[in-house]
């Protein structure tokens, strides 16, 4: 299953009043670290300021941002 990564400013400020872990680093497919707000199964947009990151493959870790 192919899991697409996504950056949203709103979402990262709106779980972080909830969550201190509002930002997760991902591995592309160069083995480069992504940092996004959230991993979906679909190419679908949840937030209206989200940016596309690509594909990824690997959870790394969570972080405070």
């Amino acid at each position: 299953m192919e899991k697409h990564a996504w950056y949203s400013e709103k979402q990262r400020k709106a779980v972080g009043k909830m969550d201190k872990n509002n930002t997760y680093i991902y591995l592309n497919k160069d083995g480069s670290e992504v940092l996004c707000t959230e991993v979906t199964s679909e190419k679908k947009v949840y937030w209206d300021d989200s940016k596309y990151l690509g594909i990824v493959y690997k959870w790394v870790r969570s972080q405070s941002n």
